[in-house]
Formats: structure tokens, C-alpha cells, sequence
């Protein structure tokens, strides 16, 4: 049976209205606003995601590949330019788009319509652990009369390659077997595939040419009696490896469990956003940012096999590729988030391409594993910092031993031997601002390879490399106190942001110069000049400009890093505020989307907006440092005013597990029952304390400053099961376990 496609014209639905209203709904999380229709929303699993509107729709968008960027990718290729469904009654059509609503369930996205008595729920969600994704139809007819229509379901196949792949992209055949349509790619038969169709054979089935691509239609009749409603099951299964025949056998082994399924991935979802670290403080908002940071990481993280394996994207809708210096800079907040093995597995990845380039730490690599970008100055040393961060977080001496000889081959074998002719460890080359006309050496690069000495040194310290960490130390010791001599510019108040060919500075006004005090390599006194030049000059209502005077736009990054600057100098108010700042992009197009813009603009999801958040709360607001492999946490909070109290629950590093909690006059620790006792460093706020008291006893103490803010610093042991109340009276802190 042929279904008859042509256009309805007689009694179709009239433009829907650019409007749609829109909510996120996933446990405590509940979002609501208006906002255009052609708002582009995101929904993954592990192994395939689709990009379309919040209008039902998909609209042609992106960059990389003009107009390509959205639909469905079961990377390394698309399959789907997008989908539709419609109605046909007596002659009359209805297509689904322009919905009453749209609910994003973070599991799954969810769409209501409603016209002249029929009521249709659609429900999509993505499998994790396939490429296949579920719609679940539910109509029901409202009127007194029985309706008697026609429910087509029209697929535009695009099988494609991922950009910089370098693939041939053959064309498309379609066919029809069993009430199923079938489409491949024709230069990748045996590979590229993608089936899609119902719990039910189709009725009826059209193919045709539309601008040289393929739409297909199949039809389904449907007889509703007065108040009955009826639940259908579409499902879209793409293949990249063994071609048609392997997606047709998932397709038959699924279509009867989307219900169960979607529970299923639901479920998923609840233990990695509600379970694990769990935050709760003053500020409403900022607790729900927390959620939804962890819930975008769920949503970013991908397995990519057997090309890359698993790794977080890095961007959507232009950047699924696996980048270098995103991972890195996000890798200490995902790690603070509980997220620890597809942290392992990324920067297992990142290694593995390095280690074929001579340790050179790649920028961009394509999502069949082609490096597109073999890697900015910069990124190579940044790696070292990501491993010393996972390995505080997990003590994982395996890891860090495979890791070991690859940072240290990337920084002496790469960086100072390529990109360091004068050897004065100033790295030449790209760094993370990409823009013409600064000195060879860049700001970020130096201070990043300093940090990177300093983690090298605390990695050959729990290896036993001894002459290498008093290699290291002598380095970092010489790096710093040169780079405050030579990078300062006095009159400025600032750091340069490069050095040109005869290391004069140079100030373009980049938003690196907050990278010294990141990366801890800044003097205490400099330090703190430099961020209140900053954050006269350099900061608008929305957070850290890209290029003071030239670029207004700021993003999320350059916010992040300022904040996590802040909390080192003491400063939580403009930390919280910065942290703020990122946690409004969700609110602005696709709702509880962390954006690469703040409020939004260029990918609506970025990767490490919700991790710089995630580091800001933990590192930052509570101040915490796990030393996994050595049973020990130290605990610096630093509430801003107006919060009464922040609780961080059931923080996981290495074998131990704790929470803390901070009120305006008492700090709390507890520590999960474990095999191994707890050591716990505080740095308090405590300008006045004269002693400190651990159970009514004397307690080493010491005095020291962080930024412009006096603290006191002590350290004490927890049992398993042990708790530790830490009180603040006048002239003397008080730590009471039990």
C-alpha cells in the first residue's frame, strides 16, 4: 500500500505561534518559561543524542557543517536530518509541531498537543547503552464520536559523517522490509545504517527526494473510539559499524520495552544527579545550579567506540569532538562531582593520543579518533594537573603510575625541547587565546606549566622518584620568582598577558591576566593587586570580559577561572557572585542548559560551564582538598554574606566518604563509617582565636593569612562513624568529636 504524501491544503493547521511554553521536570529541578519555538533542546544517551526545537521541529543549525549540527548523531555519524509525525482525518492534516508544551525530563523530553478533540503526548528518550531512540505516542481522543485517522511517521535520512573525520560520504538507499524502513549509506553499506518504525508493521510506506536527500513516511491507521486512547511505540535504531542487518536485530530485541526502558533510564539518571555529593544551602537557586551542573555532565558524557571509547562532549551543538584543554579545565570539578571513572577514561583517552605525538596533548580530535588539531602549547602541561586532581580525588597509584612518564615526556620532551628555545621555561605558541598580534609567550601557557611542575613533583613524591620531585622544586621554585620579576607590569597593576621576542611585555587586555592567581603562581601582594585591577576593569554585570576595550562577550571559562581566584584570595563574595553569574545561563534558551555565552550565545551546552560551577562549590565555597591516598581532607569554607548555612553531603574520595556542613558560628565534619581513620586539616576564619581546643585539650594551631582574610590552621583525626563540631567563641575555637 502506497500513502499519499502530497500536502493537505483544505483545513490544515495554521502556522503554530513562535511561542512554546517550556519546563525542566526531574525531581526537586522544576523550570518554567516562554520562549521562542525555535529554542533548540539536547537530549542524550551514551552512544547517540538528537538536537532539535522545542517546537517538535528540527531546524537546520550549527557551524561546523552549515546547517548540519542538529538532528540525530550516533557519532562518528548522523543519521536523521530530523523527524515528524501528523495526522490525517477526513482530509485534514495535522503535523505535530508548535505544542501546547514542552517538558525537558533531562531522561527523556516530552511534547503535548492538543486539536479539535484529539490529545497527543510524544515522549523521546535515548537508550544508554545503544544508538536507538524511543518515541512513545500516547492518543487519546476527547470527543463524544469515535475518530477515525491516519498517524504518519516521517524520517529525513541523512547518513553522514562526523566534520573532520575525513570519510567519504556516500548516498542514500532506502527500503521496506517487514513494516520497517531501512536506509544506508551506499559508499558504507556494510557499516552505516539506520532502521526506524513502530511496534507495528506500517500500513503504509512513500519515499522520496527531497534536496537530494531522503524522506521517508510510513503510515499507521488508528480507529479511537469516543474517550478511548491508544499508546504506540516508534523507535529509531542507527548502526555505524556492522550495517543494516545489526540494526534491524536491535531494532526486533527493543521495540517491545520502551516503557520499561524509559523507567529504566530514568532510574539512571536519579542515582547520578541525586545520588553521591548532594549540596543544600541558603540560596534556593544556587542548589538547583548544583543539580543541574551534575545533571549536564550525565548528558555530556558519551562512549564512542571502538573510535575514542568513553569521554565528556565538550560542546553542543559544535563541539562533540574530544578537545584537550575543555577536559582539562573541566576534570576537577567533574572529579569533585562523584563523575571519577569517565574522568579516568577521558584523560585515558587524551594520553593515548598523546603518546603517539611524542606526549603533545592533542587540541581537537574528530570522533572516529582522526586528530584535527594536534594541540596548543598550553594543553600539554594542563594534563599533569588534571591527573594530580583525579589522583587526590581517588588515590588510584595505578593510574597515576601509567600517567606519570607521559606528563613528564609531554613537558620536557615537547614543550621546553619545541616551544622553549631560550630555555627560560616561557613557552612559545597558541595558547588558549587564539588571537594574532601577542608575543610568542603566553601568560596562560607559563603559569599552567608551573602548576604542572608542581603537580609532577607531588607525583614523584608518592612514586618515590626522589631526585625528580628535588628537580621539580628547584624548577618551580626558580619559575615563580622569575615570572613575578618578569611579568609584572607595575604600572598596571597586572601580569602581561605575553612577552614578545625580546621578553618586553605586552597587554592586550585578554582575560588570562586572571590566570596567575588560579594557578597559584602569582605573589601573595601581587596577586591581590591584580584581581582588584581586574575587577575594576575587566569585569561587566555578567562576568569577565574576553578582551578588556575590544571584546565585551564574556564566557563561562574566563568567569570560572576568576571565581576560583576569588576563593584562593579570600574573596567568596565575588567567587559566589562569578559562580552566580555561570549558573544564570541556565535560565536563558535552552532551560537548565549550562551556555558557552553568559546569559547565552554560541553552544547552548558547554562542558565546562557545569564543571567550573561544580569546582567553584567544592573547592571554593567549602574549601575542600582531598588527599585520597593519604586518608587525609583539608576544609577552608568560605560562606558569603547573606548565606546562613551550606551542607555538602556525602562527599567520595578514595575510600572515604563525608559531609560537612557550615553555619555562620560552626563548622561540621562527619566522616562515614571506613577502615581508615581521617585526617582533617581546617582553615578557619578566626582573626581572634588566642587557642584551640580538641576536646577540651590543647591543639597544635598556627596562624596564616589567605588573601586579606587572617585564618587559623589546625589539624586533627576522625575515626570512622566519628564526627567532629567545630566552634568559634570569643578568642578560642573548639573541636569536639565523638
Amino acid at each position: 500500500m502506497m500513502l499519499d504524501t502530497t500536502p493537505q491544503t483544505e483545513g490544515a493547521l495554521t502556522s503554530p505561534s513562535p511561542w512554546v511554553e517550556q519546563a525542566v521536570r526531574f525531581g526537586q529541578l522544576n523550570m518554567e518559561a516562554t520562549g521562542p519555538a525555535q529554542t533548540p533542546y539536547y537530549h542524550a544517551g551514551r552512544k547517540m543524542y538528537a538536537i532539535g526545537a522545542v517546537s517538535g521541529d528540527f531546524p537546520a543549525l550549527g557551524e561546523h557543517i552549515r546547517g548540519e549540527m542538529g538532528g540525530l548523531w550516533a557519532h562518528p555519524i548522523k543519521v536523521l536530518d530530523g523527524f515528524f509525525f501528523e495526522i490525517n482525518e477526513n482530509g485534514h492534516s495535522w503535523r505535530l509541531v508548535g505544542p501546547q508544551k514542552f517538558i525537558h525530563g533531562l531522561a527523556h523530553v516530552e511534547f503535548l498537543f492538543e486539536k479539535e478533540g484529539l490529545l497527543v503526548q510524544r515522549r523521546d528518550f535515548i537508550l544508554e547503552g545503544e544508538p536507538a531512540l524511543f518515541s512513545l505516542l500516547r492518543v487519546q481522543n476527547t470527543r463524544q464520536s469515535a475518530a477515525r485517522v491516519s498517524l504518519s511517521f516521517t524520517s529525513h535520512v541523512n547518513i553522514m559523517p562526523s566534520w573532520s573525520s575525513g570519510w567519504e560520504n556516500g548516498p542514500e538507499e532506502e527500503a521496506y522490509q517487514d513494516g520497517r524502513g531501512v536506509a544506508y549509506d551506499r559508499a558504507h553499506k556494510g557499516e552505516w545504517a539506520v532502521v526506524f518504525g513502530a511496534g507495528v508493521p506500517a500500513a503504509g510506506y512513500h519515499a522520496e527526494d527531497i534536496a537530494g536527500k531522503k524522506a521517508v513516511t510510513l503510515a499507521y491507521p488508528l480507529h479511537l473510539e469516543a474517550g478511548q486512547e491508544v499508546n504506540l511505540s516508534f523507535l529509531i535504531v542507527a548502526e555505524h559499524e556492522a550495517g543494516p542487518k545489526k540494526a534491524l536485530a536491535i531494532f526486533d530485541a527493543l521495540i517491545d520495552h520502551g516503557p520499561e526502558l524509559l523507567a529504566e533510564k530514568v532510574g539512571g539518571y536519579q542515582e547520578r544527579i541525586y545520588g553521591g555529593v548532594r549540596l543544600e544551602c541558603s540560596d534556593p537557586a544556587f542548589t538547583q545550579a548544583f543539580y543541574l551542573a551534575k545533571a549536564n555532565l550525565v548528558m555530556l558524557t558519551a562512549d564512542i567506540s571502538p573510535y575514542l571509547g568513553e569521554y565528556f562532549f565538550a560542546g553542543i551543538p559544535e563541539y562533540p569532538q574530544l578537545f584537550g584543554c575543555d577536559n582539562e579545565y573541566s576534570m576537577p570539578g567533574i572529579a569533585a562531582a562523584g563523575f571519577t571513572q569517565p574522568v579516568r577514561s577521558t584523560l585515558g583517552a587524551l594520553a593515548s593520543i598523546a603518546a603517539g605525538q611524542g606526549g603533545r596533548v592533542p587540541h581537537e580530535v574528530a570522533t572516529n579518533g582522526r586528530v584535527y588539531n594536534p594541540g596548543n602549547t598550553q594543553e600539554t602541561p594542563h594534563i599533569a594537573i588534571a591527573v594530580w586532581n583525579y589522583f587526590q580525588w581517588t588515590g588510584d597509584v595505578a593510574f597515576l603510575e601509567a600517567m606519570y612518564p607521559l606528563c613528564a615526556q609531554g613537558i620536557f620532551d615537547f614543550v621546553l625541547k619545541q616551544f622553549d628555545d631560550d630555555n627560560d621555561l616561557y613557552p612559545q605558541g597558541n595558547a588558549m587565546v587564539e588571537r594574532t598580534g601577542m608575543g610568542p609567550e603566553k601568560l596562560d601557557s607559563t603559569c599552567y606549566l608551573y602548576q604542572a611542575l608542581v603537580c609532577l613533583g607531588q607525583m614523584a613524591e608518592v612514586l618515590g622518584k626522589r631526585e625528580d620531585g628535588a628537580r621539580y622544586v628547584a624548577l618551580t621554585g626558580d619559575l615563580k620568582a622569575r615570572f613575578n620579576r618578569d611579568w609584572w607590569i607595575d604600572s598596571e597593576s597586572v601580569f602581561a598577558d605575553s612577552l614578545r621576542e625580546d621578553h618586553s611585555r605586552q597587554l592586550d587586555g585578554h582575560w588570562t591576566v586572571a590566570v596567575p592567581m588560579e594557578a597559584g603562581i602569582a605573589h601573595e601582594d601581587k596577586g591581590l593587586r591584580s584581581l582588584r585591577r581586574i575587577e575594576k576593569d575587566w569585569l561587566s554585570s555578567w562576568g569577565l570580559v574576553h578582551t578588556r576595550g575590544q571584546d565585551r562577550r564574556v564566557w563561562t571559562l574566563p568567569t570560572g577561572v576568576l571565581a576560583l581566584a576569588e576563593f584562593r584570595y579570600g574573596n567568596p563574595e565575588m567567587g559566589v557572585r562569578l559562580l552566580g553569574n555561570i549558573a544564570e545561563t541556565v535560565n536563558h534558551g535552552m532551560l537548565g542548559a549550562y551556555k558557552e555565552l553568559i546569559p547565552e550565545g554560541l553552544c547552548f551546552m558547554q562542558l565546562w560551564s557545569p564543571a567550573l560551577f561544580l569546582q567553584g562549590v567544592v573547592q571554593g565555597v567549602f574549601g575542600l582538598e582531598p588527599r585520597a591516598g593519604d586518608d587525609w581532607l583539608g576544609v577552608s569554607p568560605q560562606l558569603p554574606a547573606g548565606w546562613g548555612y551550606a551542607r555538602l553531603e556525602d562527599l567520595a574520595f578514595g575510600e572515604h566518604r563525608a559531609s560537612i556542613r557550615c553555619d555562620d558560628d560552626r563548622l561540621t565534619i562527619v566522616h562515614s563509617p571506613s577502615a581508615s581513620p581521617l585526617t582533617c586539616r581546617v582553615d578557619l576564619a578566626a582573626p581572634e582565636v588566642t587557642q584551640v581546643t580538641l576536646n577540651g585539650l590543647p591543639l597544635t594551631s598556627q596562624k596564616r593569612g589567605r588573601g586579606q582574610a587572617p585564618v587559623v590552621a589546625f589539624e586533627f583525626a576522625l575515626q570512622g562513624g566519628q564526627a567532629a563540631v567545630i566552634t568559634r567563641w570569643e578568642g578560642e575555637v573548639k573541636v569536639e568529636t565523638g
